[in-house]
């Protein structure tokens, strides 16, 4: 049991190794087809490309699979050396999402080497950290599994039936452009004045871009910033802000340029998907955590579609987009034997 266990560490290792040192921020993704398509092969998994560009690891019965372990290919951007220390594996994407992405494909690695008795594979999605264009084309075209476990960090332990919806708002501002030294107000401080009031009337507002301005002595006629805020309200009601902060902007002489938003998404504990995970976890002596992430994913498109979606995965949330990103080889491990497990339960459940 012991050679064996070394033998899945080692998979473990190299697999999520190799994605990390292929640098894939959003756009990119592409860098990493050959990467996956060699491990496919190397572990019995199909592979192929869809429409969109995901990359899909199959396994079982031929056919669209029914139960999908979802991950996402792009990271947010910003190099960071990928390495091996120890048992603990650093690198851009360590927990947002490499990590979980190599665990669901060992998983799905796992399970078949056992048989599975339905359509099963691994979805690496495009654009997860963007506008989620992977997963919309699996809704628009019909294409999403029955069974969702959407590979996020969630400590390993946690299984997440909620996330946060996501409003961003690109604003620009115009205002004189000259000499510094004239006394009319230009686009940056129509901007200053602009963000003030959006972040005294709501103090989940984050302002995440600047732009403006090209010398020290010229007062820009131009500025941009991008504002993001999350919420948990219904849809009405981020209509509603949306409509109110950029009609708050018209004073300062700017406009709302470009709105993008992601509504909440709130599952049942007791679909099928969420059933399972708690129920692999409790069966591999672990305590599971109910929790409601206050970011978003993949799964508040892909709840559009199915019921039964979960998210889980190892890895600590608190790392992602940190300059910090890290996992332990064990923990890889252990998410690789609940993904195997879940995907198992939820096959011979049909």
């Amino acid at each position: 049991m012991a050679s064996s266990n070394a033998y899945v560490e080692g998979l473990a290792a190299k697999l999520t190794l190799d994605l990390l040192r292929v640098y894939t921020p959003t756009g990119s993704e592409e860098r990493l087809y050959p990467v996956l398509e060699r491990w496919a092969s190397e572990l019995g998994l199909g592979f192929s490309l869809d429409s969109a560009g995901n990359a899909v690891l199959s396994a079982g019965p031929d056919g669209l699979p029914v139960v999908g372990l979802v991950g996402h290919l792009d990271t947010v951007p910003g190099r960071l050396e990928a390495r091996l220390e120890g048992y603990t594996l650093w690198g851009r994407g360590a927990v947002d999402a490499k990590g979980p992405l190599a665990a669901m494909i060992l998983g799905l690695h796992l399970a078949s080497s056992e048989g599975l008795s339905c359509s099963s594979a691994v979805l690496g999605l495009v654009g997860e950290e963007g506008d989620s264009p992977g997963a919309w084309s699996l809704v628009s075209r019909g294409d999403t599994p029955l069974h969702i476990i959407v590979g996020e960090p969630t400590g390993g332990d946690g299984v997440a039936i909620g996330y946060r919806g996501s409003l961003t708002i690109e604003i620009e501002c115009t205002g004189h452009e000259g000499h510094s030294s004239n006394p009319e107000r230009g686009a940056a401080d129509m901007l200053v004045k602009a963000l003030a009031n959006i972040l005294e009337r709501d103090s989940r507002a984050t302002v995440t871009r600047l732009k403006a301005g090209t010398a020290a002595n010229i007062t820009p006629g131009r500025a941009l910033a991008t504002v993001n805020l999350r919420f948990s309200e219904p849809g009405l009601e981020a209509l509603r802000l949306t409509s109110e902060l950029c009609n708050s902007l018209h004073r300062h002489r700017c406009h709302c340029s470009s709105i993008s938003l992601l509504h909440p998404v709130k599952t049942s504990l007791t679909n099928a998907t969420a059933r399972a995970l708690v129920a692999s976890l409790r069966s591999a002596g672990l305590k599971p955590r109910i929790v409601v992430k206050r970011g978003t994913s993949d799964m508040n498109v892909l709840s559009i579609a199915t019921e039964s979606i979960a998210a889980y995965g190892p890895g600590d949330p608190r790392l992602s987009h940190t300059k910090h990103e890290k996992i332990r080889v064990g923990d890889i491990v252990k998410a690789a034997m609940i993904y195997s497990r879940t995907l198992t339960k939820l096959c011979n459940s049909l």
